[in-house]
């Protein structure tokens, strides 16, 4: 007899980060948001009328940051 499995809830991470989040994260304003990606310093997609920002992205910097204070 085979056994049925339950469907297993993984708690995910979030793969992006809203305007909100951002804003929060790194205390920065609307504007300066925006120029962040006007000037492509930042990568984003835009969903509808919503702005993603890859969180990986932002990890990898903090990576790249810490190696280079040791």
């Amino acid at each position: 007899m085979s056994q049925s499995r339950k469907p297993t809830k993984k708690q995910t991470e979030p793969l992006f980060y809203d305007n909100a989040d951002m804003k929060r994260l790194f205390h920065i304003s609307d504007k300066t948001l925006q120029r962040l990606r006007l000037s492509g310093q930042v990568p984003f997609v835009k969903f509808g009328n919503k702005y993603l920002y890859p969180i990986k992205f932002f990890q990898n910097l903090a990576d790249r940051s810490f190696l280079y204070q040791q």
